[in-house]
This record gives C-alpha cells, sequence and structure tokens, in this order.
C-alpha cells in the first residue's frame, strides 16, 4: 500500500473524484469512521466535535454506506458523510491516502491539531479510485 500526501490545493478535486469513483449513488460503497483525540481516544464525534452521546458510539467500528466526502475552503472544514452520519472536520492540517497498488483508495487520514486524527476506511470489495468516473 503506498501512501498518498494530498496537497492542500487539491483536496477539493480530490474529494469530488472520490466521491464520484463509486458512480455517484450514495451508499454504493461502504466506509467506517474513527475518530482519535488524544485525551479521549478513538470514538465517533458529534457536530461539536465534542465526545459523542451513546447513539453516535453505536456508528463506531460499523460499516455504513459511503454518501462522501468534501472540502469546504470558506468553512475551513472536510465533511465526511455516511449513511445517518455527516461528520465535520474543523481546522484539518493534512490528507493522506493510502491507495493499493491498482490506485483504488483503502483509507483517508486526516490529520487535525496534536493528536488529533480522522480515519475513514473503505471496505475492500468497494475500493474507490479516484481518478474513475
Amino acid at each position: 500500500m503506498l501512501n498518498s500526501y494530498v496537497e492542500r490545493s487539491q483536496w477539493g478535486p480530490f474529494f469530488d473524484r472520490l466521491t464520484r469513483g463509486h458512480g455517484a449513488v450514495p451508499g454504493q460503497a461502504t466506509a467506517r469512521l474513527t475518530v482519535i483525540r488524544p485525551e479521549a481516544g478513538a470514538y465517533p464525534s458529534d457536530e461539536a466535535g465534542e465526545r459523542a452521546n451513546d447513539a453516535d458510539l453505536a456508528h463506531d467500528g460499523v460499516w455504513l454506506p459511503f454518501n462522501g466526502v468534501r472540502w469546504d475552503e470558506e468553512a475551513g472544514a472536510i465533511t465526511v458523510a455516511l449513511e445517518g452520519l455527516e461528520h465535520r472536520i474543523r481546522s484539518p492540517l493534512v490528507v493522506w491516502a493510502h491507495v493499493n497498488m491498482g490506485g483504488a483508495v483503502r483509507s483517508l487520514n486526516i490529520l487535525g491539531g496534536p493528536g488529533c486524527r480522522d480515519e475513514v476506511t473503505f471496505r475492500m470489495a468497494d475500493l474507490l479510485r479516484p481518478g474513475a468516473a
């Protein structure tokens, strides 16, 4: 697997291609979201960026239909949309894509402040090629 640094200037086009990579049919691919914060470990996050409530904890480690990722430059945030869950990452610093030898994205790592990381992992059968579509 190759680690590919995504330049900040390319976040919008990269996420657009990644989202379209599964045929632009929401929910066709599946993914899971893991949120890691130094003060609490790994957990899913609510919209306020605080520790998730008990209902949100049910999403931790669960494969959900993938609806897309988008970069809102004006708001300075990346939004990851899974079925029933929209997670906003404010002030991201770095994006890494883990790409297999066939060019399909296996996972995304989005780094924020010290020790903060959001990871989107795609199910192997549903790998997305960001240049496809």
